[in-house]
């Protein structure tokens, strides 16, 4: 039996992809070349309304390989609302479509909405992994820490990835409040070490205590790691992280949130 697939290309099938870009030369290309097979009235159209929004100049198109890629991001919704509000062959349907094909195809991480917002790539498995960690936080001993995770995909669908770390770690920060009562009134790395380590030392045998006492180091540098991007108070907003550190930040967390309930659940069976 021939299982091969039929009809598509080869760089589709056998070539695999690595992490996703942040930008390509070969999709601005193909999108400018879709736009140009508007009227030439349409084009001229298009390219001032482009400019008054933008306050860039876009010359036919020819540049916008050229533009910021927050431009160029940018653009493509504005494209998309050009279209929609008038009467042209290109519909704003077919050109979403088209643009979510192109940065599949190019492996960039970006995905268009229905509506032609560009949004940073989330992949499935992120997601429920962000999901999962918000139904297993069932207790109402979390309701706080589970309002705190369930605002983080609306902070990357808004490409907030400075929001989406914030409130990943207010989370945790909430779960580890709650499973060390009145011992702790913050998550930092010495409240890790001087209450939480000693509250599990006996918690484990061996060798599952000499593991968790090296995954207490890791947890302790991911609090120091997320704690940049948190709000000091009277101090200005740190800059977002890039994406990749945003995701991995959030990824991680949401790990570490699962561990910490499941850790209040031994507290509390022990206790009882």
């Amino acid at each position: 039996m021939n299982d091969k697939p039929i009809g598509q290309r080869f760089s589709h099938v056998y070539v695999e992809n690595s992490a996703p870009t942040k930008d390509s030369t070969k999709a601005r290309h193909r999108i400018q070349q879709i736009l140009k097979r508007l009227p030439y009235e349409d084009q001229e159209e298009l390219s001032e309304f482009l400019r008054s929004e933008l306050g860039v100049f876009v010359d036919e198109f020819s540049n916008i390989e050229k533009l910021p890629i927050v431009d160029f991001l940018d653009a493509i919704t504005l494209i998309y609302q050009f279209l929609a509000n008038t009467n042209t062959q290109l519909r704003p349907a077919d050109f979403q479509r088209f643009c979510e094909r192109v940065f599949k195809e190019e492996n960039i991480g970006y995905s268009l909405d229905e509506q032609g917002g560009v949004h940073f790539l989330v992949d499935s498995e992120f997601s429920r992994n962000i999901q999962t960690t918000v139904a297993g936080l069932g207790s109402s001993r979390f309701i706080a820490a589970s309002r705190d995770l369930q605002k983080i995909q609306p902070a990357l669908d808004a490409n907030d990835l400075r929001l989406a770390v914030r409130v990943t770690f207010d989370g945790a920060e909430n779960i580890f409040k709650v499973m060390l009562g009145g011992k702790v009134t913050r998550l930092g790395t010495d409240e890790i070490k001087n209450a939480l380590k000693p509250a599990i030392a006996t918690l484990y045998d061996p060798p599952a205590s000499h593991s968790t006492l090296k995954l207490l180091d890791a947890f302790a540098g991911w609090v120091a790691a997320a704690h940049f991007y948190r709000h000091a108070e009277g101090a200005p907003d740190p800059p977002p992280p890039p994406a990749e550190i945003a995701i991995l930040l959030v990824s991680q967390g949401a790990a570490w949130v699962r561990w910490l309930a499941e850790l209040d659940n031994k507290f509390q069976a022990s206790a009882a």
